[in-house]
């Protein structure tokens, strides 16, 4: 069961380990919907402590997730940067490198610098992004090849994107 949790917390949960010694979905789902309340609460800090613990351990991708989404909202609502977000995004999608989880993870990498202000970094990691393949599935199957570079004005400040797609099927 978890403890109430407030901004003046020590131990916002109770992190206590089961009879396996180990915590599990229902635990993470406990310290996640804890994570919610405090969010909504408006209580940011301890809110986006809860989620990193479910983004960087919960045995559960799409809980893994979904507290990694949190982490990004958390972090623009807080202000400042927080260097560990862009690290654990980029672990989250090193765990299943398949190109939605890409795409996802570089999106949440994209949308945090863009609540930092980060402006170039965003439009770097979605270009970035941006240089692979896709297969299409259908009536035919589809491959296409994926260019992107950023866009500049005359003072080097990048302001947009310009995205190739190539048709590679045969």
């Amino acid at each position: 069961g978890g403890a109430g949790a407030g901004p003046q917390s020590v131990n916002p949960v109770d992190l206590s380990r089961g009879e396996r010694g180990s915590m599990d979905d229902e635990d993470y789902l406990a310290i996640y919907d804890e994570g919610l309340l405090l969010e909504s609460e408006d209580d940011f800090e301890p809110a986006q402590a809860l989620f990193h613990e479910v983004a960087a351990n919960a045995p559960d991708q799409d809980l893994r997730w979904n507290a990694a989404a949190h982490v990004v909202t958390t972090s623009g609502r807080m202000g400042g940067e927080f260097a560990w977000v862009t690290s654990l995004l980029d672990s989250l999608v090193t765990a299943d490198d398949s190109y939605p989880t890409r795409v996802f993870g570089k999106r949440l990498i994209a949308s945090y610098y863009l609540n930092t202000e980060a402006y170039d970094d965003g439009i770097s990691t979605c270009t970035t992004l941006l240089e692979s393949e896709i297969v299409l599935y259908g009536n035919e199957e589809r491959c296409l090849q994926l260019h992107g570079t950023t866009l500049a004005d005359s003072t080097g400040r990048r302001i947009g994107a310009l995205v190739v797609l190539n048709d590679i099927t045969r």
